[in-house]
């Protein structure tokens, strides 16, 4: 008896794959969906290289800052996100190049990273920026009709309403370190969110002029809760109903 309800347990479990086989060929079952993928979020650490950026009375650079901020940030961001930067280590890169790789691969947002500098020791407020007009150079200076042959200064355009909900997220999150001086959203022509093709903001976290806030972006417990700040911002935008995503209207 051992032996035939073996055999006829061995010819249901045929019949039974034989069958979802023809169906699944026929196209009676639906295969499992796939999920989405997830979204690609590109860090750029502003400077590089001989490019220092702003220098602190400390000696602090701008471009150690952002570089470091951007793993920090990177470390926070992943598992929900795709993420990528522009540069991992310390060299030169032209604007240009950082927006090409945004838009290479196809981000659905850029967040380029700074710090500020100002001739005024005191100031020390937090600006997060997003694109408006202006009268920016070409990067391709050796044709006077360069503007008419390059749609870059166009890309940005569709984006700027999604960028600056993107900018008010980050900032609500990130003024928390910046109590007495939260500083503001701004429209900016700045020249690295111009040619990008998704929403886009330039945070400029601190002033490096300032000794204080020198000293805090020098604290790696700081940058950490700053990065954790600027990590909920995108989570904010991405997570709000009301938050339209122009990329999503991509072909």
């Amino acid at each position: 008896m051992k032996h035939i309800f073996k055999l006829i347990t061995y010819y249901q479990i045929v019949v039974n794959v034989t069958v979802a086989a023809t169906l699944l060929a026929a196209g009676h079952i639906q295969s499992v969906s796939a999920q989405p993928a997830p979204k690609t979020v590109v860090i750029d650490p502003g400077h590089g290289g001989s490019d220092t950026g702003v220098k602190g009375t400390g000696g602090t650079m701008e471009k150690d800052v952002t570089l470091r901020l951007a793993r920090l940030l990177e470390n926070r961001l992943q598992g929900r996100y795709r993420v990528l930067l522009t540069r991992n280590d310390d060299y030169s890169m032209p604007w240009p190049d950082r927006t090409g790789q945004s838009n290479h691969n196809k981000a659905d947002l850029l967040i380029s990273l700074h710090t500020a500098g100002s001739y005024t020791p005191a100031a020390n407020d937090l600006q997060v920026y997003y694109y408006t007009e202006a009268d920016i150079k070409d990067p391709d200076k050796s044709s006077p009709d360069a503007s008419k042959a390059t749609p870059w200064r166009n890309v940005q355009k569709p984006h700027i309403p999604a960028s600056s909900i993107l900018a008010q997220r980050v900032w609500e999150r990130a003024k928390q370190l910046h109590a007495d001086h939260p500083g503001s959203v701004q429209p900016a022509p700045a020249a690295v969110l111009a040619g990008t093709d998704m929403p886009a903001v330039l945070i400029e976290s601190g002033y490096l002029t300032n000794s204080k806030q020198e000293k805090n972006l020098n604290d790696n417990k700081y940058l950490f809760k700053l990065a954790t700040a600027i990590s909920q911002g995108i989570d904010d935008y991405f997570n709000n109903p009301d938050t339209i995503t122009s990329t999503d209207l991509r072909e």
